[in-house]
């Protein structure tokens, strides 16, 4: 998926309307978030936004591996490195 520069915006703020309801399937949502945070790696801009969707109250309803993988997903943006493909964070 490579959306047009222009597009990034209308995207990022659809997938943050998905992900912010709760009744949606876990599925759905978690789908959105690494969207968020794909966009984020590419738009650090947007990095404190996607880890602000991150928070405990949009991540309960989830399973605990979810929050796990989600909790992974933003760690790597806490990173100030770009995170290699092996998606392991790098920081010290």
């Amino acid at each position: 998926m490579n959306p047009e520069s222009k597009d990034i915006p209308l995207l990022f703020d659809t997938c943050a309307y998905i992900w912010q309801k709760l009744d949606n399937k876990p599925a759905i949502r978690y789908v959105t978030i690494r969207i968020l945070v794909k966009i984020a790696r590419d738009y650090p801009g947007l990095a404190n936004e996607s880890r602000l969707l991150a928070d405990s109250i949009y991540t309960k309803p989830l399973s605990k591996a979810a929050r796990k993988s989600i909790s992974r997903l933003v760690q790597e943006l806490s990173c100030n490195r770009v995170v290699q493909a092996d998606r392991q964070c790098q920081c010290p």
